[in-house]
């Protein structure tokens, strides 16, 4: 159900107060599509064992991506431990090139036909702006392939 914005947390009490708050302007009411799909999914043995499947192909996917990024100079990449997507820092890269996060984003895709999310994307604050965020949700022949784009573009 990636996606679909719908899921839990299991946390401590002084962790789950402060994102109570959060929670309810983030993904509050669902739609109910969703709603029914994620109780079949927890009441249904066969979608368990598909799960399991999934997380292991994620697994793999995600060593995919973490290998391969882990060669490209100035590329520092850290293994994800919970989510479809990395989330590398490209400062190196970046003052390379003489760019910013955001042209060096628009830059791949209009370029290379590679999709990169800016960090900036994801932080009010200048944390991201060394940062892109790269999906691992998609097969591992277009993972290398992706990569392999940007390993070709860096290196000019």
């Amino acid at each position: 159900m990636t996606g679909w914005r719908l899921g839990y947390l299991v946390a401590s009490r002084e962790v789950i107060e402060p994102i109570k708050k959060l929670a309810a302007n983030t993904y509050s009411c669902p739609p109910s599509i969703a709603q029914k799909a994620g109780v079949e999914a927890l009441r249904n043995e066969t979608s368990w064992r598909s799960s399991r499947a999934m997380i292991e192909l994620f697994r793999r996917r995600r060593d995919v991506m973490y290998e391969e990024l882990s060669r490209i100079p100035g590329i520092e990449v850290w293994r994800s431990a919970g989510a479809f997507y990395m989330y590398p820092r490209v400062k190196k890269i970046l003052d390379k090139l003489g760019m910013d996060v955001e042209k060096f984003a628009d830059w791949l895709l209009e370029n290379y036909g590679v999709v990169v999310l800016p960090g900036t994307a994801f932080s009010e604050t200048n944390m991201g702006r060394e940062y892109v965020r790269l999906s691992f949700a998609l097969d591992e022949k277009l993972i290398r392939e992706g990569i392999e784009r940007i390993r070709k573009a860096i290196e000019g």
